[in-house]
């Protein structure tokens, strides 16, 4: 009688563990699945995390280099966090996006993985904040350049560059007052098809992925040369530039593409 339970027993348990499995989704049948996240080796990886705007799926924090304060493009910091005013999320029917949160980030160091061009990779310092002022010092093996940019009511712009800027100290800005020349590289509010300076708004709102992550809230821009060429870059909130690519076929059908897109972020010491 005990082994004819027994064996009742383990019938049961076979069928339940039966039931059990097939009633689990399978992933390879169309059942759920995670949501897939960047790391930051560019590497895809299970997670439950949703992508932050303007930032990379993962929890900021100061010791990973992402920025003190709040979430980057999140407004957590008291700006709009690129969130669209008036009406239209994309820029239809006259809606645009405040630009201030779009300012980089000062006391950092950007890394940037380059293709299609021996000079394509960047290293980025940027340097602390003065008042509506940052410094960035850019590296990419060929040459070092300088620039100031300024934010104001009407956007982001580059007052100052120079190029074979060697000096490893920080920039001091009140030095270079006098020679400013303003040129505006995002326009603020900013809305979809909007032309400046030879520029076109192509997204206000797009989401790209990069070896740094998945990127939200982030704004397009083109500009088509006189030669046919493309440029376009990508920006997004609290991390300035985060893609530039350019594109040329010349009269012979020979093409060029190079693309520039952030891989890493660290503080700077």
């Amino acid at each position: 009688m005990r082994k004819i339970c027994l064996v009742i027993l383990t019938i049961f348990l076979l069928a339940g563990c039966s039931y059990w499995n097939s009633s689990k989704p399978n992933k390879e049948s169309g059942g759920s699945q995670k949501p897939t996240e960047q790391t930051d080796g560019g590497t895809e990886t299970s997670g439950d995390n949703e992508e932050i705007d303007g930032e990379k799926e993962k929890p900021v924090s100061n010791d990973s280099g992402n920025g003190p304060g709040g979430k980057p493009g999140t407004g957590t910091d008291g700006s709009s966090g690129g969130k669209p005013t008036g009406e239209g999320a994309n820029g239809e029917n006259g809606g645009s996006i405040e630009t201030g949160s779009y300012f980089p980030e000062g006391n950092k160091i950007k890394t940037f993985k380059g293709t299609g061009n021996e000079f394509a990779s960047e290293v980025e310092h940027v340097f602390t904040n003065e008042g509506k002022y940052i410094a960035t010092v850019t590296d990419n093996g060929g040459t070092r350049m300088l620039r100031l940019y300024s934010l104001g009511k009407k956007g982001i712009s580059i007052v100052y560059e120079e190029p074979e800027y060697y000096s490893e100290d920080a920039p001091a800005i009140e030095n270079y007052k006098a020679a400013f020349k303003e040129q505006l590289v995002l326009p603020n509010p900013i809305k979809l098809k909007q032309s400046f300076d030879g520029w076109v708004v192509k997204e206000i709102d797009a989401t790209v992925s990069v070896p740094y992550g998945k990127i939200s809230k982030v704004i397009v821009l083109e500009k088509i040369g006189t030669d046919g060429s493309i440029v376009e870059n990508y920006w997004a909130p609290r991390l300035g530039i985060v893609r530039k690519t350019f594109y040329l076929k010349d009269s012979t059908g020979n093409e060029m593409s190079v693309t520039t897109e952030l891989e890493k972020i660290e503080n700077l010491p």
